[in-house]
């Protein structure tokens, strides 16, 4: 790509945990999501990696208004967010070109939820975010 001449040979993997979230509410801002539903917000890198996917799934389509969710590094938001909305329905992959979200070994990865205060329908939705990783 274009200004990125970083290349790598690894596979990618899925991280062997998923970010958790029961009946989202109207209205909530940078709340963490917990991991397989436990009271776990990050998770480690094992070794250096690059985040090039996250799986979003819903289960239910978003009708009015939106659910936000945010990176987070080592508890940090990192201003990268993706939105769900009535235009996405309920599975959305957000993608990164390898080497722009890297975390060094022992860097924690985390995921804030958001949403908005019209949303529909609000107190049902329930999301999982599962996380592909390249080495780096």
């Amino acid at each position: 790509m274009p200004g990125n001449e970083t290349e790598y040979k690894t596979p990618r993997n899925y991280l062997p945990v998923f970010w958790w979230k029961e009946n989202i509410p109207a209205g909530g801002a940078g709340v963490p999501m917990t991991i397989n539903n436990l009271p776990f917000e990050g998770f480690p890198f094992a070794k250096k990696a690059s985040l090039v996917t996250l799986g979003i799934v819903l289960s239910e389509a978003v009708t009015a208004g939106l659910i936000r969710f945010e990176i987070t590094k080592n508890g940090n938001p990192t201003g990268q967010t993706f939105d769900m909305d009535d235009s996405t329905g309920r599975k959305e992959l957000w993608e990164f070109d390898p080497g722009k979200l890297v975390g060094n070994k022992g860097d924690e990865l985390g995921i804030l939820w958001g949403s908005s205060g019209s949303l529909a329908p609000a107190d049902v939705i329930e999301a999982a975010i599962f996380v592909e990783v390249q080495e780096t």
